[in-house]
């Protein structure tokens, strides 16, 4: 079978399994398989592949049949231009994430100092090991109720060289941090940063399959109104935190007023809501106001 063929003929399987962007999917297989760039997919459309190479491509089209996510199925993703290993039972970083991240970098470069961050629910470790790599002087630490995650993470940060500026614990939302605890350096924190679960549970049940029923609940489930980790957090966040240090959350479309409210109680002020691509809340932003958390 040819290159060509094979694309086209795994295309058009996504699309039968439901797969919402077959084309890009079918190129990620391939492109996985065949150990190239996608792009080099359409420079040889007669190349000849062999059947170990098609046995492993319909074992993946298998797997996409019964809405396994493909990340899974593949072992990898690309996170702000860096590879990470993704595992089953670990959630999936998401694009959008990547609008979270960037943020941060933008707001931490300008800062002299090295910075501190804290990196709370960090799963696979995308978030802390983007900051590590883009602020190349900052130290962060990265905590997960998940033993699991903390093992995966700790391999990314292995894989894309900044092992040495990240730490790892193992905790629940703020328990890894003593109460007016510091940062690696022995100060408050410049940065605390969460991708939390930040659904609501009445929703779901109306996830698509591949996430309902392959990815952690515990890391999608934010409770009755999706912000039950922000407010069980969010209270104790200005005693680590510098006085004028930043914390950052990835919300859902509608919570930005309701998290926004749980920031002014605590004594953050709120500096910006920033949009995602499709003009939906998907990022708030903070600062520790003087005197909060004394």
């Amino acid at each position: 079978m040819t290159l060509s063929v094979l694309l086209s003929s795994t295309r058009e399987a996504l699309k039968r399994s439901g797969a919402i962007h077959p084309d890009v999917e079918a190129e990620l297989v391939l492109a996985h398989v065949l150990g190239v760039k996608r792009a080099r997919l359409y420079l040889e459309p007669g190349r000849e592949i062999g059947p170990g190479d098609q046995a492993r491509v319909a074992e993946i089209l298998e797997g996409r049949a019964r809405h396994y996510p493909l990340q899974y199925l593949l072992g990898e993703i690309e996170f702000m231009g860096l590879p990470l290993t993704v595992r089953d039972g670990i959630f999936i970083p998401r694009p959008e994430t990547e609008i979270l991240v960037e943020t941060l970098i933008k707001l931490g470069r300008p800062r002299a100092k090295p910075l501190a961050i804290l990196d709370v629910c960090t799963g696979s470790g995308a978030i802390a090991i983007s900051l590590a790599k883009y602020l190349e002087t900052s130290a962060v630490l990265a905590t997960d109720i998940s033993l699991a995650a903390i093992k995966l993470a700790r391999e990314n940060a292995v894989l894309n060289h900044v092992e040495a500026r990240i730490g790892f614990a193992v905790g629940d939302g703020l328990g890894p941090i003593a109460r007016g605890g510091a940062g690696r350096a022995g100060r408050p924190f410049d940065m605390v940063v969460s991708n939390p679960p930040y659904i609501a549970t009445s929703e779901i049940g109306g996830l698509q399959a591949e996430v309902r029923d392959f990815e952690p609940r515990a890391a999608l489930d934010g409770g009755e109104d999706g912000l039950r980790f922000i407010a069980g957090v969010v209270g104790d966040i200005p005693s680590i935190l510098e006085e004028g240090g930043i914390v950052a959350f990835e919300i859902g479309a509608s919570q930005a007023e309701a998290a926004g409210a749980l920031f002014a109680d605590a004594g953050l002020a709120v500096t910006e809501i920033v949009r995602d691509l499709a003009g939906r809340d998907r990022v708030i932003i903070g600062k520790r106001r003087p005197g909060a958390g004394a």
